[in-house]
């Protein structure tokens, strides 16, 4: 078990996306929650009304407003407990992981009398060890699946994408174009998240470079080459999307034509990279999760193992 235990904590130590800072871990960890939380508090006290004095001219503003802050407030939190969990339940379960194998080497060739010690420490390391582990995959869970802050050459955030590469779809009845996964409630629902690295069109695509034919319909909608004819053409429309303090994102459409005369059924972004750095991330990522519940079950039967043995007893299990 704590063989197991330590082998598994070494790989994941070499591939853990905060400790080998594959996301802005060291900016995560020092922002200031604190300023997020006051900041809630005051939007949430904010006045409502048509004066110049108030903060927000309808209650639906001052809503907008205050989702966000709790939205940026619980992503900070998340963060945060993910990168300092990272690495405390590895370190320990490196630590324990060591001390305990040691222990069992010498308790199965009955070097010493270490029965009574090898059984607390079994007991206490398995104990604390799956405690913190559980806890990590939860937060690197949740953080994993939520949006991602990465932006595009231009500064814009990368918007979600769904398999095909497209983020936005003609809508006949609005006259529109319409974010494909927009959700009322949740106003980070338009942006890539972490889980949605392993996208083709994020990374490296052969058919992109060897078979143009086969994206034809997606490279002559996508979403560079939209923007490239004349953004006054494409006046952008928040209703659909965002708010209108948000208007200028460039994730929603209100003209169907492309170039004056081709009709995009779908808007796509495609990125033109021979790389794969996303797919790295989102390998390793998930990987060091997948690990980490392993670590967990070991962590339950290194503390089984723990109680059952006693001081006259040899164990194998450790």
């Amino acid at each position: 078990m704590a063989g197991g235990i330590l082998i598994f904590s070494v790989i994941v130590v070499n591939i853990a996306p905060a400790i080998n800072n594959l996301v802005n871990s060291q900016s995560w960890s020092q922002y200031s929650c604190k300023y997020l939380a006051d900041k809630l508090k005051i939007t949430k006290d904010s006045k409502v009304c048509d004066s110049s004095d108030c903060d927000y001219n309808t209650q639906d503003e001052k809503d907008y407003a205050v989702d966000d802050a709790k939205m940026d407030k619980t992503q900070c939190e998340r963060r945060q407990a993910m990168v300092g969990l990272e690495y405390a339940s590895l370190n320990c379960n490196l630590v324990f992981g060591f001390i305990c194998a040691l222990l069992g080497f010498f308790l199965f060739f009955n070097i010493g009398d270490v029965g009574k010690i090898a059984s607390f420490a079994g007991l206490g390391a398995g104990i604390v060890g799956f405690v913190l582990t559980f806890v990590y995959v939860i937060e690197s869970g949740l953080v994993f699946n939520s949006a991602s802050d990465i932006t595009d050459d231009n500064g814009y955030r990368i918007p979600r994408l769904a398999s095909d590469g497209s983020f936005l779809e003609w809508d006949d009845s609005k006259k529109t174009y319409t974010c494909k996964f927009y959700k009322k409630k949740n106003h980070e629902s338009v942006y890539l998240r972490f889980s949605n690295y392993r996208n083709k069109f994020l990374n490296y695509y052969k058919d992109l470079y060897f078979n143009p034919d086969k994206l034809k319909e997606e490279i002559g909608c996508r979403l560079d080459n939209v923007y490239g004819i004349n953004r006054q053409n494409y006046p952008i429309t928040y209703k659909n999307c965002k708010t209108v303090d948000e208007a200028s994102s460039p994730y929603s459409f209100a003209r169907k034509t492309y170039d004056g005369n081709k009709n995009c059924d779908k808007i796509y972004y495609i990125s033109d990279t021979t790389d794969n750095q996303y797919k790295v991330i989102y390998d390793r990522w998930l990987t060091t999760i997948i690990l980490s519940c392993f670590i967990m079950l070991l962590d339950i039967g290194l503390a089984i193992f723990g109680f059952l043995v006693n001081s006259g007893s040899k164990g194998t299990g450790y």
